[in-house]
């Protein structure tokens, strides 16, 4: 009945069942933070008629099913957690139509296929990480024209292939996350080009040749 509500924190707890729909009775809520705790099922489908939210956090949970395209409808979304759950499949293209956002984290899931190149819709995004899933293919180059990108997590998956030069149009990145997959060839020195780069991690990978110089 807070009909004025706009900001719900319940993280860090034990709340456990599922996620009640009646959620969606807080029809001014602007932020919903239910991280690290038991909640149990898929995400509900009336929470994603909350037109006001402008973040959601549900990491650290045990949801499953497919991420559901409905949250296109949360069209002033700018932060979205989803990461530490159970969800399956691929990401759903719909998702890709939220132009407000500029975090993304469905890091440590089951989520599986290509990373899809409509990523690139996203072009306020600054932080993506989609580390332990169990993607595959190659980095999609329009991946690289998101030019407000400071962070890209994408370390233990199956991605293949080379890393590709182009990561040098990323002129903001600050930290770049490839490590435990399957890449190959040699380090391109394109990487060089990246001046706000502070942290790299290519371990784990198939990697061979000379280490570029700096």
């Amino acid at each position: 009945f807070l009909k004025s509500l706009t900001w719900l924190d319940l993280s860090y707890n034990s709340l456990d069942g599922e996620i009640p729909s009646a959620l969606a009775n807080l029809t001014q809520l602007e932020r919903l933070d239910l991280t690290k705790n038991k909640f149990q099922g898929s995400i509900p489908p009336e929470l994603l008629f909350l037109k006001s939210l402008t973040r959601l956090y549900l990491s650290n949970n045990s949801l499953d099913g497919e991420i559901p395209p409905a949250l296109t409808n949360l069209t002033q979304l700018k932060t979205l957690g989803l990461s530490s759950n159970k969800f399956q499949s691929s990401i759903p293209p719909e998702l890709l139509f939220l132009k407000s956002l500029t975090w993304l984290d469905l890091s440590y899931n089951s989520l599986d296929g290509e990373i899809p190149s409509a990523l690139a819709n996203l072009t306020q995004l600054e932080r993506l990480d989609l580390t332990k899933n169990k993607f595959q293919g190659s980095i999609p180059p329009e991946l690289l024209f998101l030019k407000s990108l400071t962070r890209l997590y994408l370390s233990n998956n199956s991605l293949d292939g080379e890393i590709p030069p182009a990561l040098t149009n990323l002129t903001q990145l600050k930290t770049l996350g490839l490590s435990s997959n399957k890449f190959q060839s040699s380090i391109p020195p394109e990487l060089l080009f990246l001046k706000s780069l502070t942290w790299l991690d290519l371990s784990y990978n198939l990697l061979d040749g000379e280490i570029p110089p700096a």
